[in-house]
């Protein structure tokens, strides 16, 4: 399974792309043109900077991302996203 993923594209998303708004508190993406939104509450993978427990025990607190990256044949709906070799 693994090796089929990794034969699909790469798809980033910069975390202060103007295209969306990015809660660190809820861990949200919010498309400034549609308000569609998703959660990033869970992820793990693909997630630049620290994504683990804060302080008070939260699991999932942001601790410094700068974008995302997710392989898939075509890019998530909302934000900008680009191709990128980089993960």
């Amino acid at each position: 399974m693994f090796g089929e993923i990794a034969k699909l594209p790469r798809w980033r998303l910069d975390l202060d792309d103007d295209s969306i708004i990015f809660d660190p508190e809820t861990l949200t993406i919010t498309d400034r043109n549609t308000d569609e939104s998703f959660s990033l509450r869970g992820w793990n993978l693909g997630v630049t900077g620290i994504a683990g427990t804060d302080r008070g025990g939260r699991h999932g607190a942001y601790g410094g991302a700068t974008n995302l990256s997710v392989s898939a044949e075509n890019p998530p709906t909302i934000g900008n996203w680009y191709k990128s070799s980089v993960a």
